[in-house]
C-alpha cells in the first residue's frame, strides 16, 4: 500500500515584513503555498504535514488569520500539524486553545496530531509531539510514538541537527540510543533544514522552512524546499 505526504516546513505566517526582506512576505508565502498545493495535487498525496510554526506569532490580527484560512481551503489533502514555539504563548502547550493555530484546529481546518496517534490507513500510524520545555533537553521527546505494527511516522519541532550548533539542540546520533525511535521522523524548527538522513532504523526528514526571515548568507543561498 502506498501512502504519500507532502511535508511543508515552518511557514511563519504573518502580515508584517521582516527587516531582512524587501518584498511582501505574506504575498510571497501565499504564492509558495499555492505552489505547494499544486505539488500535492499532482502527486495525489494523502496528507499535508506541517511540523510547527505555522504562524510567526500567536498574537496575529483576525484579518491575517482569515487570509491564511482562504489559502488552506484550497489544500487538496487533509492538513496535519503540531504547534511550534512560535504558535504558542510563552512556548506553553496549554495555551494552544487560545491561539490562531488552535482556532484552525477547532474549525477542523487543521488536524492536531500533538501527543496523539492517528491511524491514517492500514499501513501508517501518524503521531506528533509539539514544542514544549522538554524539547532538546530530553532526547526521548523525539521518540514518542506508541509501539505499533504499522509504519510509525512521528512529527516533532526542535533543534535536531547533524552537527553541534550554538544554543540548545539535539544531535541526530542520539536517536540511536532511544528504545522506541519511529520509522520516520519529520522535524521542523531548524530553518536551514537537514534534508533526508538515515539514522539507524529511522529516516529523519527536515526540508527546512518555507519562509526566509533573516539575511544570513546561509539563508540567502538556500533554496526553499518541501519534501514528498
Amino acid at each position: 500500500m502506498i501512502w504519500r505526504a507532502l511535508i511543508i516546513g515552518d511557514i511563519h505566517w504573518r502580515a508584517t515584513v521582516p527587516v531582512a526582506r524587501l518584498d511582501n512576505l505574506k504575498l510571497a508565502l501565499a504564492d509558495k503555498l499555492l505552489e505547494c498545493w499544486q505539488i500535492a495535487k499532482s502527486n495525489n498525496v494523502d496528507a499535508i504535514i506541517m511540523p510547527g510554526d505555522v504562524f510567526h506569532s500567536p498574537g496575529i490580527v483576525y484579518s491575517t488569520l482569515a487570509d491564511l484560512i482562504w489559502l488552506l481551503r484550497e489544500a487538496p489533502a487533509p492538513i496535519c500539524a503540531i504547534p511550534g514555539n512560535h504558535d504558542l504563548f510563552a512556548s506553553s502547550p496549554e495555551s494552544l486553545y487560545r491561539t490562531p493555530l488552535g482556532f484552525l484546529i477547532q474549525i477542523a481546518m487543521v488536524q492536531n496530531i500533538d501527543r496523539k496517534s492517528v491511524e491514517l490507513n492500514e499501513a501508517v500510524a501518524l503521531s506528533g509531539r509539539g514544542y514544549d520545555a522538554a524539547v532538546d533537553v530530553d532526547p526521548a521527546v523525539y521518540a514518542c510514538p506508541e509501539r505499533s505494527d504499522k509504519v510509525t511516522v512521528h512529527v516533532t519541532h526542535g533543534m535536531l541537527v547533524k552537527e553541534p550548533v550554538p544554543g540548545r539542540h539535539t544531535l541526530m546520533q542520539s536517536l540511536l540510543e532511544l528504545d522506541n525511535a519511529p520509522d520516520v521522523l519529520i522535524n521542523g524548527h531548524f530553518h536551514l533544514g537537514t534534508g533526508i538522513t538515515q539514522v539507524g532504523s529511522t529516516l529523519v526528514i527536515n526540508p527546512g522552512a518555507l519562509c526566509r526571515l533573516s539575511a544570513h548568507m546561509e539563508e540567502l543561498n538556500r533554496q526553499p524546499e518541501v519534501a514528498l
